[in-house]
């Protein structure tokens, strides 16, 4: 279940800022034709007093008209909506970074869901209920096969907790230029500022398929195997989060391994080992090989395409890509239900914070 986007307005007094000098009718007619106009963020002017109430209004628009366009972000409307709400985060002189003792006034920590579209490469349309669909080896970057197969994707969420050195495990792999800061972040009891950032995918295999992605009819007997009904699996990324020390609201992350299971084990885990059977799956293609190659080579990837008792395939990147300045995402708007970042390839991710079956934040 995902809360409710509408917010009280009185609940966020202690958090909306003091309102100064602004022309009000300007900002409420950029508002009212922000659906339109491309308004790019340097032609707003400062919004250090718009009332939450209307940034809250704005903000809903968004989240609406993202459900509508399955995810699309490279809309004018979007981009205006969005640039308004960028400029009000950071007039208001926010950063999520919650470092050097202070604390962030909204929280990163949570289980969030993301809106926007899946940023995959090669993606093979949508199925019939509207949801995108990929390749397993576009999805794990090649990682796990058969990498052919067809799946469609419910739901991505992304993880984030702050780490206690105390009580869990550190990260194993750290990326080289990070290694020193996070080894002294832990030393010196800082190590709060080091977070999860974990990418769960929940998708589906498309059923009619054989395991190198070809679309058989439904009554139609082929001598390989096909597969007839849709099985639903779990893909999870493990990552890493740490504040750049020059950069408000910017996160240097990076990926140490990932895990593929099977959702309903109790029902569909002997189908989901005879599609992922070592001795019978589809081997990779030579681009195929050659990516995977390069990762072992760049990365340390570790995969292991046998296998567990239970299903699951895993793969470990031992030399892992990050640094600041090198793999982050920037904050672009933050409050107590949606989160906005630009990846540093320039993707775009929304995100909006699930709430836990005890009415609270999912953390």
């Amino acid at each position: 279940m995902i809360q409710d986007n509408t917010v009280d307005p009185h609940d966020q007094a202690d958090r909306s800022v003091t309102s100064v000098t602004v022309d009000d009718e300007y900002f409420r007619s950029k508002l009212a034709t922000s659906s339109h106009d491309d308004f790019p963020i340097r032609s707003i002017p400062n919004l250090s007093n718009v009332s939450r109430t209307e940034i809250v209004a704005l903000r809903d628009e968004l989240v609406d008209e993202l459900k509508a366009s399955g995810g699309d972000t490279d809309s004018a409307s979007f981009q205006s909506k969005l640039a308004i709400l960028t400029s009000f985060y950071l007039s208001s002189n926010n950063d999520a970074r919650s470092v050097h003792g202070h604390a962030s006034a909204f929280d990163l920590d949570g289980t969030w869901l993301t809106l926007t579209k899946p940023t995959y490469h090669d993606a093979k349309g949508r199925n019939e209920i509207g949801q995108y669909v990929y390749a397993l080896g576009r999805m794990s970057f090649d990682m796990f096969r058969p990498t052919g197969l067809v799946c469609s994707i419910q739901g991505t969420f992304n993880t984030i907790h702050a780490i206690n050195p105390a009580s869990e495990q550190l990260p194993m792999h750290i990326p080289r230029p990070l290694r020193r800061e996070v080894w002294r972040s832990i030393s010196d009891h800082q190590a709060d500022s080091l977070r999860t950032y974990n990418i769960v995918v929940a998708f589906t295999i498309e059923p009619n398929q054989t395991r190198t992605g070809r679309q058989v009819l439904r009554h139609q007997k082929q001598d390989e195997y096909v597969i007839r009904r849709p099985i639903r699996g779990i893909m999870t990324n493990y990552g890493y989060m740490l504040p750049d020390p020059e950069v408000p609201n910017r996160q240097s992350i990076w990926f140490t391994g990932g895990t593929l299971e099977v959702n309903d084990e109790e029902n569909d885990l002997e189908e989901w080992k005879r599609i992922f059977d070592d001795s019978t799956v589809p081997k990779r293609d030579m681009r195929e090989f050659a990516r995977l190659l390069a990762a072992k080579v760049l990365l340390g990837a570790n995969t292991s395409d046998e296998l567990e008792h239970d299903g699951s395939m895993h793969y470990t990147l031992k030399r892992p890509i990050g640094g600041h300045g090198s793999a982050f995402c920037d904050v672009l708007y933050l409050d107590d239900s949606l989160r906005i970042m630009r990846g540093h390839h320039g993707s775009l991710y929304v995100f909006s914070k699930v709430v836990s079956p005890d009415g609270g934040r999912g953390e």
